[in-house]
């Protein structure tokens, strides 16, 4: 149906973009898993971006990395600390945030690496 403006104006001051309604982003897919594939969506047990997938096989822990902001200096929020997945942004996009894993920001050390099976 759209988007409502106040909901937009929030996911821009906050991100820098919004979620498409097209399913080109990862809230996006996560939207289309739990309307078009609930059998998927439902037995997923957390989502993961390709480069936080590749983490959780080497490391064995499920974690999503902060994202880089590209927005001017001066244009973006004060974040202190990685955001917890369960913001009001997870909330709003009607996520589930059991779901979702950690974040942690850039450069972080996700864990020890994995033996390599035989």
């Amino acid at each position: 149906m759209g988007y409502d403006v106040t909901k937009l104006a929030r996911w821009v001051r906050l991100t820098g973009g919004v979620p498409s309604l097209s399913g080109k982003d990862p809230i996006g897919h996560i939207a289309y898993l739990r309307h078009h594939r609930p059998d998927v969506y439902h037995q997923t047990a957390v989502f993961l971006e390709p480069v936080d997938y590749l983490n959780l096989r080497l490391t064995g822990r499920a974690r999503r990395l902060v994202r880089l902001d590209h927005r001017p200096l001066g244009h973006r929020p004060t974040v202190t600390s990685a955001p917890s997945p369960t913001t009001g942004l997870v909330k709003m996009a009607g996520l589930d945030p059991d779901r979702l894993p950690p974040l942690v920001p850039t450069g972080s050390v996700m864990g020890c690496s994995r033996p390599t099976p035989p």
